[in-house]
């Protein structure tokens, strides 16, 4: 693979990176705000299984920190690599990050379906 390639391959998985952990904090922050409107407009007075409501509340904002954690790693670790050592801890726990937080992110979803139907 020449230079070039493998330069436009790099930027490109950067772009996807970020868009990725823009659309995780959209999603989940979005999903508060609609959940905080279902519970005051919608949800049966008092609301069945709300120990669902909170674990969604609690995996979106877990997700939203996990998507801010891995920012800072990410950048601890392209530190490090530039300095020539690109086998780092940073980089182990950004992979680690990057995927935790969608897999709340998706456990919270699920969690605030199951609340919704039970209250609609």
């Amino acid at each position: 693979m020449d230079d070039t390639m493998r330069q436009f391959l790099l930027e490109a998985d950067e772009r996807s990176t970020a868009n990725f952990d823009k659309a995780t904090l959209t999603l989940a922050g979005g999903g508060l705000g609609v959940s905080l409107t279902f519970l005051k407009d919608i949800a049966s007075k008092p609301p069945s299984g709300a120990w669902l409501l909170f674990t969604a509340w609690f995996c979106w904002v877990l997700s939203v920190t996990l998507v801010l954690l891995s920012q800072h790693t990410s950048h601890q670790s392209l530190r490090l690599y530039l300095q020539e050592n690109p086998a780092n801890r940073w980089h182990e726990l950004t992979r680690w990050l990057n995927w935790c937080a969608p897999a709340f992110f998706i456990v919270g979803t699920v969690a605030m379906v199951i609340f919704a139907s039970l209250n609609f």
